[in-house]
């Protein structure tokens, strides 16, 4: 006659309360019903002070795993200078901080030397949110560049 083993209560209720607590906290995978980013933002200061380097700083973030693009140009005269895309991956619930910096030394010049002549110019920044179903989410952010 063969005995089977049967763990104790304590132990099977300790299993139980794991197998459980695993299955609240593991995030499901993407399936059918996720059409949309969960909470996302994206900000920027609407006025932007530069210093002997143009940077133009971006946060971007949500509450699901997401891979952040954002690229811009700045206005200045007549001309549109662009800036150089930026990219970065964020985890879930967290926030990351994009700094967008002009394509060509050149640009950067012209931008400084506009600004040492006291003008303002006028940011454009286009961020796009996507995440591991293939939702995308873009925003389009002003920011005044002084």
């Amino acid at each position: 006659m063969s005995r089977r083993f049967v763990p104790p209560l304590a132990v099977r209720c300790i299993v139980g309360f794991v197998l459980l607590f695993v299955a609240l906290t593991v995030p499901r995978a993407a399936g059918a019903n996720d059409r949309q980013i969960l909470g996302p933002s994206v900000s920027a200061p609407s006025v932007q002070t530069q210093g002997k380097r143009v940077r133009i700083k971006v946060v971007a973030g949500a509450a699901e795993p997401i891979a952040v693009k954002a690229r811009g140009r700045i206005k200045q005269g007549g001309r549109s200078l662009p800036l150089r895309r930026s990219a970065a991956s964020v985890a879930g619930g967290r926030s990351a901080s994009i700094r967008l910096r002009p394509r060509r030394r050149l640009h950067q010049r012209r931008i400084l030397h506009a600004l040492r002549k006291g003008r303002t110019l006028k940011a454009t920044v286009t961020v796009t949110l996507g995440d591991l179903a293939g939702n995308a989410v873009k925003r389009v952010l002003k920011i005044a560049v002084t």
